[in-house]
Formats: C-alpha cells, sequence, structure tokens
C-alpha cells in the first residue's frame, strides 16, 4: 500500500468526519461516519425489499415465493457454516489490526471459508436430492448465492471502518438485480428463475467487494501455515455457535413448515416474517456502526462499555417499541397494502412475529453489543443454545396450530433468549465488580 494512498484515504475519512463536526460529538463522531454508509447500505437494501416483496408475492403467488424462501431458508443455514463466526470476530480482530497486518487476518479467514464451502456444497447436493424437483432445481440455483454470501467482505470493511466501500459494492449490484426483475419474472414458474437472478446479485457484490478491498485497503493472499487457518477457526467457533443458534431461531418455522404443511402456508409465513423483519433492516445500520464503537469502549474498561450501550439503548429502544406496536394495531391494512389481498388471511402472524422483530433488537443490544464486545462469547453462545432449544421445542409443539402456532412459538423463543441474555449480563457485572472491588 504506498504512502500516497494511505494519505488519500485519510483525507478522506477527515473530510467525511468534519461534515459531522458541527452536531456530533467528537467521541460518536467516528460512529456517525460509519452510520451514515451504513444507513446508505441498508436503505438500498431495503428499497429493494419494499419494491420486490409486493411484485414477488403477487407475481410467485403463495407456493411460487414459497418455493422459493424454502430454498432461501436452507442457504442461510450453510451460509452460517461458511461464515463461521468470522463476521463478527473478523470485524473485531480488524479493529485491532494494523494495515499490515490486515493480510494475514483476510488470508486465515479466506481458507477457512473456501474449506467450509466445499464441505457445504457436498451437504447441500445430498439434501437437493432427497428433495421434489422443484424443490431441487431452487436448491441447485441458490447455490450461486451461497458462494456470494462465502466470499462476502462486510466484516473487513466494518472493522476498519470503511463502510462507504460495502455500501458503493451493495448499490451497483442491487440495482441491476431489481431491475431484472421487474422485466424478467413475469409468472408463478419463474420461482426457480429468481433463485438464480438473486444468487448472481450477492455474487456480484461480493466481486465488487473483493476488488474494492483489493485496491482501497491494500489486501492480498499471503502464504500461511495451516495452523494459522485452524487457530483462526478455533477462535471464532464460540460466534459461529452462537450464530447457528440464532439462525435456527429464526429459521426453525419455515423448516418446519417446509416439512408439515404445503408451499402455500410456508409463502403465507416467510412473506409476513420478511416484512416483519423490515423493522431489523432499520436496525441493521446502527447495530453495524454501533458494534466497533462498543468494542473500543469496553476496550477502555466495563463501566465505559456498559455506559455506552445503555445510553444507546434509552434512545433504540422506544423508537422501535412505537414502530412494532403501530405495525401490530395496522396488520390488516399492512398485509392487504404490501403483500396482496391473497394474505389477508395472514395478517394475525403479524402479532407474533413483529414482538419477535423487537425482542430481537433487545437481545442484540444485551447479547452483542454488551457480551460479544466485551469478550464474552463463550458466555454467549451457550445462553444461545439453551435458547435455541426452547424455540425448537415450542416450534414443535405449536405447529399443529399451523403458522400461527410456528409464529408464536418463535416470539416465545426469542423472549427466552432475551431474559437468558440479561440475566448473564447482569450476573457476569457483578461476578466482575465483586472482583474488582
Amino acid at each position: 500500500m504506498s504512502l500516497h494512498g494511505r494519505s488519500r484515504r485519510l483525507t478522506d475519512s477527515v473530510e467525511v468526519q468534519s461534515r459531522f463536526a458541527g452536531f456530533v460529538p467528537a467521541r460518536f463522531r467516528a460512529a456517525a461516519v460509519n452510520g451514515f454508509w451504513a444507513y446508505m447500505l441498508q436503505a438500498t437494501n431495503l428499497l429493494v425489499a419494499l419494491l420486490l416483496l409486493p411484485y414477488l408475492t403477487r407475481t410467485l403467488g403463495r407456493t411460487g415465493y414459497g418455493t422459493f424462501a424454502s430454498a432461501l431458508n436452507y442457504i442461510t443455514y450453510f451460509s452460517i457454516v461458511t461464515a463461521w463466526g468470522f463476521d463478527m470476530w473478523g470485524a473485531r480482530e480488524a479493529a485491532r489490526k494494523t494495515p499490515e497486518e490486515l493480510s494475514d487476518l483476510f488470508t486465515r479467514i479466506t481458507w477457512a471459508r473456501t474449506l467450509l464451502l466445499g464441505a457445504s456444497v457436498v451437504a447441500l447436493g445430498g439434501l437437493a436430492a432427497l428433495s421434489s424437483q422443484d424443490a431441487r432445481s431452487a436448491l441447485f440455483a441458490m447455490m450461486l448465492a451461497l458462494v456470494g454470501l462465502t466470499y462476502n467482505q462486510t466484516w473487513l470493511f466494518l472493522g476498519t471502518q470503511r463502510l462507504r466501500l460495502a455500501a458503493l459494492a451493495t448499490i451497483f449490484t442491487k440495482i441491476p438485480l431489481l431491475v431484472a426483475v421487474f422485466f424478467v419474472i413475469r409468472r408463478p414458474r419463474d420461482a426457480v428463475l429468481y433463485c438464480v437472478l438473486y444468487g448472481a446479485s450477492i455474487v456480484a457484490g461480493s466481486v465488487a467487494q473483493i476488488f474494492l478491498a483489493r485496491r482501497d485497503v491494500g489486501l492480498r493472499l499471503v502464504s500461511i501455515p495451516f495452523v494459522a487457518v485452524r487457530d483462526a477457526m478455533r477462535s471464532a467457533w464460540p460466534l459461529f455457535v452462537a450464530n447457528i443458534m440464532s439462525t435456527i431461531c429464526n429459521g426453525v418455522g419455515i423448516t418446519v413448515l417446509t416439512v408439515r404443511a404445503n408451499a402455500g402456508e410456508v409463502g403465507d409465513y416467510a412473506a409476513v416474517l420478511r416484512l416483519a423483519t423490515t423493522a431489523l433492516l432499520l436496525f441493521a445500520p446502527l447495530w453495524t456502526a454501533l458494534y466497533p464503537q462498543a468494542c473500543r469502549r469496553y476496550a477502555i474498561s466495563r463501566v465505559v462499555g456498559n455506559h455506552f450501550v445503555i445510553r444507546i439503548s434509552t434512545i433504540l429502544l422506544p423508537v422501535f417499541g412505537i414502530i412494532s406496536f403501530a405495525a401490530i394495531l395496522g396488520r390488516d391494512l399492512f398485509a392487504r397494502t404490501v403483500l396482496g389481498d391473497a394474505y389477508a388471511d395472514a395478517s394475525t402472524l403479524l402479532v407474533p412475529l413483529m414482538l419477535w422483530t423487537f425482542l430481537g433488537i433487545v437481545g442484540n443490544l444485551i447479547g452483542t453489543q454488551c457480551l460479544v464486545a466485551a469478550g464474552h462469547q463463550k458466555e454467549y453462545s451457550r445462553a444461545l443454545v439453551l435458547s435455541t432449544m426452547a424455540t425448537v421445542l415450542l416450534t414443535v409443539l405449536l405447529v399443529p396450530h399451523g403458522a400461527v402456532g410456528v409464529g408464536w412459538a418463535t416470539a416465545l423463543g426469542q423472549l427466552a433468549s432475551v431474559i437468558m441474555m440479561l440475566v448473564l449480563a447482569v450476573s457476569l457485572n457483578r461476578r466482575l465488580a465483586a472482583s474488582s472491588g
């Protein structure tokens, strides 16, 4: 990396931060700049989702959308395997590394994810062989998405406070997807074709991110021993367990309905779930921007970190509480307007799923911003294992009541997770306070 290149990027960063200087306190300025680009990134995702969801639910129908949702659900499981907890672990490590050390970190994560991708493709092929013709075609098409997600570099841009690059890569690859869908997807049997377009857009985004990482950050693959890859996987293991447990909590509903119900009911649940998670899209940029800041504050002291998390919680939770309550009150109009009249009967699902969304935000503040940022990922992952077991048990017990029963199982499982995280955070703080006192 040339001295000129480093100076130019430093100058750009200072110029961007200076725009916030008049109205953002100095200690929050880096988070504000990162948050701005995180919102640009998420605004693109939100805009695409809001435009695509009404079109897809009407064009593909309940059955076609259910086929896509089932394939995406399985791909999500395997993408967590290939991610292996590197999203959070890698971001935290990147925030602490010098520019010269980043290439070593990048190489370790890339080789680990490549090995995991190979194993995942084999397992996914076996799953596809056991599926119906439509489901098999959708799964094979969605393998593109798995490849793209495996080599996504958002963790790097998050840790190095360069989310501008991730935002630009996403914007310039999501817009072509949006245009292609409106021109190409015209009937219910186009569900598999949409899977191809969806996967291709993710691959394009990851290729753009890798190009920007090499050009602007100066990353390259370097020679490392295999033991370095193994050690990286060991270090990220607790976060992988936490991520896979969280994904099971979020996806077990679609998984069980795929086995027990028809594609139409899966489509109902998946469409309303996608609608509910729109609120999480609003929260995601804040998590993205605040996580490195929380890591740095907990590195100073436990008291400083706790004060930071409490302050942001008192601002965020009332806002998202109001959003969730408003969505529940207007659920019938909300579902009809966005999803179409065919989904009117499924609007009752918004009650448990909006509660799940709000509780998920609470859980992120306690679990990720507090426990993981403070280095307690092992305790965090153990709590998630227990809450996941509760969610799976509740889903199995309530699935006879259909999609509504699965929705309430999801919400109650998230509530159990929040309670466990809160108890864990309080007990850890008391123990650390006692040992330091």
